[in-house]
């Protein structure tokens, strides 16, 4: 099973915090994060539990000043019906974006591969090989200018766009 919410504006105090999910004890929660600097300034990721997240994929950005785009998860999530998450920030980024993904039933640990990839042209590829039937693949897509549309071909689902002069970010799910 899947849940997921998205959340985007300006950090308070360098935090941003997303918008509440329920979770499934047991879950593996992952949250895709995208600021509107080069250069990661995001310093750490925890939830409303106090539980903290490990970086999955860390500094994917362009060069210069553009959008970065990290990925950070937690696995054996307790049951919670608010849960949040929060990104904690070493500096000040002018917009940020979190999209919080719940994925019940995933092994623990749940990532088993990882990979980045990042350019100011298209397109952008990354390769992760998947190593069993049945596995799923999430991936975070930020676009700092918000003028490209990005789009899902089947079976892969979209679970959220937008743009609004913040990053854009973009959670996908492929079975």
């Amino acid at each position: 099973a899947l849940g997921h919410v998205f959340g985007q504006g300006a950090p308070s105090n360098n935090q941003f915090t997303s918008p509440a999910i329920s979770v499934a004890a047991g879950s593996s929660v992952y949250a895709f994060i995208s600021q509107s600097s080069s250069g990661s300034a995001l310093s750490s990721v925890t939830d409303s539990q106090g539980d903290i997240y490990t970086a999955a994929v860390v500094n994917a950005y362009e060069s210069g000043d553009h959008g970065e785009t990290e990925i950070w998860f937690c696995d054996n999530v307790p049951a919670n019906s608010a849960l949040t998450v929060t990104a904690n920030l070493s500096r000040f980024v002018a917009g940020i974006s979190i999209g919080v993904v719940d994925v019940t039933g995933a092994a623990n640990p749940s990532l088993d591969h990882a990979a980045s990839a990042a350019s100011t042209s298209q397109p952008v590829s990354a390769t992760v090989t998947s190593s069993a039937n049945g596995e799923m693949a999430l991936m975070s897509l930020c676009n700092d200018a918000a003028d490209h549309t990005i789009t899902a071909v089947a079976p892969t689902v979209l679970l959220d766009q937008t743009g609004n002069g913040v990053p854009l970010t973009a959670g996908v799910l492929a079975q």
